[in-house]
């Protein structure tokens, strides 16, 4: 299987994983990843899948959320797992920017964000994008970015 390749900054900004974007669906995620060996759905349909630091959420057979996880500093081993084998990702050198290099992202994009209070603590900080996208700091350095499909175009109010 050929690599498809996947610019982590245009992940960050657009909410795009190479050619899969939220509301995909499931066959084109197969098709470009693989089967993946503990794809499962709950009683309500909803469908869950894990590849490597790539999460995916699917409902009735689309894409819900793609959730590519950087580090997890909850574990005792804070590394997370690799990259799907059949994904190259760009521009992630250096994957967990700072709060300044992701704001400054996102206004050089002209990408409209809103920290989300409610979720933030003394360590973690929320961010919302109009494209989104959720993007998830901890103690100053991005842990997670998640594409969630159901929020594109809105930015939640104060």
């Amino acid at each position: 299987m050929a690599k498809i390749p996947v610019d982590y900054r245009r992940f960050l900004i657009t909410g795009r994983f190479g050619p899969l974007e939220v509301g995909d669906p499931w066959t084109k995620v197969v098709a470009a990843l693989g089967e993946c060996p503990d794809y499962g759905e709950d009683r309500w349909g909803t469908g869950y899948a894990t590849y490597g630091c790539v999460d995916i959420t699917t409902r009735e057979g689309a894409v819900l959320t793609i959730k590519l996880t950087l580090r997890r500093p909850h574990l005792r081993d804070p590394a997370p797992a690799p990259p799907p084998e059949a994904v190259e990702l760009l521009e992630f050198e250096r994957p967990a920017l700072t709060v300044a290099q992701v704001d400054r992202l996102l206004a050089d994009a002209g990408v409209e964000r809103r920290t989300l209070d409610a979720l933030c603590d003394a360590t973690t900080t929320y961010y919302q994008t109009a494209a989104g996208v959720h993007i998830q700091l901890e103690r100053g350095r991005v842990l997670a970015v998640c594409a969630q499909g159901m929020f594109a175009g809105w930015v939640e109010s104060a």
